[in-house]
């Protein structure tokens, strides 16, 4: 796959076009009023295969006041997880997942995860609050969201929830990982997000419009660095196609430009331009994400690239077997003042290849193989067993 990049914009510059795009779409939604479609989800809310109690109530009609709460969790057991260390058990995430229609239109959604799995003690086990947002749906065309919420960067990013019983494989992309698991791109920040159907006909345009805090790449949950550098306002625009005439596919690219600091006292510039093509459908699960993020200190004329991408091919044997396989690759250029990029990033390639067996629609047994490659370390293999489930 090969991914274009935009040139290097100013945010204030970002901003004027963030206000007119705004200003754009609620002229076009003010004069489609259609009541919202009970079986559209808002764009960050749980697949819609699940449960719908995100969707918000129509306006004019009376909130359903219950609060609807789902759990997900794993156990897993890793063999030579990373070179030299040893076989282990643990526990995955606890994944929480609430909504509640609190007014017509309006719906609420918690997102809380539990992360055990490389926890030493249960006194230091970290709760992370992955989303916590207001929702409002007008209609198809306008949908709102503000708190903190996943980026539309990409795929991945939005389309699963963190329980591993949603993905098909035991992990995510490591591409798509989450910043205080030492991802490089920013998925998560705390804003307003404004998302709908563009009317496109056959196309089946949709459009993402975000703006929040920035959220820093490769940031451990211990560490002194913020998570989110308030005043650096981060701006992404994405939109993807969903061609009624061929369900399941979904065509997609996103730019996101925001200020960012990486250590203390250092502030640069960041932009990144994502590309998917997935398809789901028959059977089938294909997915290929590519990603270009450039980095930029302008003091010291420096400049960084990060090159990536990954390709996910499963098949739905039967009702209850999924066989997959997944091939990821990460490229760094970067001048001498951005050596330190590869400890942020240190994995070059993964082959990943298993088997997915759902025992019956709350529990799922996955099996799984791999390679991997890092920067200034040996080759490893590695085997892992999962059991997710959901209740």
């Amino acid at each position: 796959m090969v991914i274009g990049t935009f040139g290097h914009l100013g945010i204030k510059g970002l901003r004027g076009r963030l206000r007119l795009a705004l200003l754009a779409i609620l002229v076009v939604s003010a004069r489609a009023q259609d009541p919202p479609d009970a079986s559209q989800l808002a764009q960050n809310t749980a697949p819609a295969d699940y449960d719908s109690a995100s969707t918000p109530t129509a306006p004019g009609q009376p909130a359903d006041p219950r609060f609807r709460l789902h759990a997900y969790a794993d156990l897993d057991f890793s063999h030579n997880q990373a070179a030299g260390e040893p076989n282990h058990f643990s526990v995955g995430e606890i994944d929480l997942f609430g909504t509640a229609a609190v007014a017509p239109g309006f719906t609420a959604l918690t997102e809380v995860a539990i992360d055990t799995d490389t926890t030493p003690t249960l006194t230091s086990v970290p709760v992370n609050v992955e989303r916590l947002l207001l929702q409002y749906s007008l209609n198809e065309y306008l949908k709102i969201e503000a708190g903190q919420f996943r980026t539309a960067v990409g795929y991945y990013s939005t389309a699963y929830l963190r329980g591993a019983w949603f993905q098909t494989a035991i992990s995510r992309p490591r591409l798509f990982a989450f910043e205080e698991d030492g991802g490089i791109l920013p998925l998560h920040t705390v804003g307003v997000s404004v998302s709908g159907e563009i009317p496109s006909g056959f196309l089946g345009l949709h459009y993402v419009v975000e703006t929040g805090n920035t959220r820093t790449w490769g940031t451990p949950v211990d560490s002194p660095t913020p998570a989110n550098i308030t005043g650096h306002d981060a701006v992404n625009v994405s939109t993807f196609a969903r061609p009624p005439s061929v369900p399941g596919l979904e065509l997609g690219v996103s730019d996101y430009h925001d200020l960012f600091s990486p250590i203390v006292g250092l502030t640069a510039n960041r932009s990144g331009v994502t590309m998917h093509a997935v398809y789901v459908a028959n059977r089938f699960e294909f997915l290929n994400e590519g990603v270009v993020a450039h980095i930029h200190y302008g003091p010291a004329s420096a400049t960084g690239t990060f090159a990536g991408f990954y390709s996910q091919l499963a098949y739905r044997i039967g009702s209850n077997w999924g066989p997959y396989a997944r091939v990821e690759r990460l490229t760094i250029h970067a001048d001498p003042f951005f050596s330190g990029i590869s400890y942020i990033a240190p994995w070059r390639s993964m082959y990943t290849a298993g088997v997915r067996y759902d025992w019956n629609d709350h529990v799922a047994v996955k099996l799984e193989l791999g390679h991997e490659a890092d920067w200034g370390a040996p080759h490893y293999y590695q085997a892992a067993l999962q059991v997710a489930f959901a209740y």
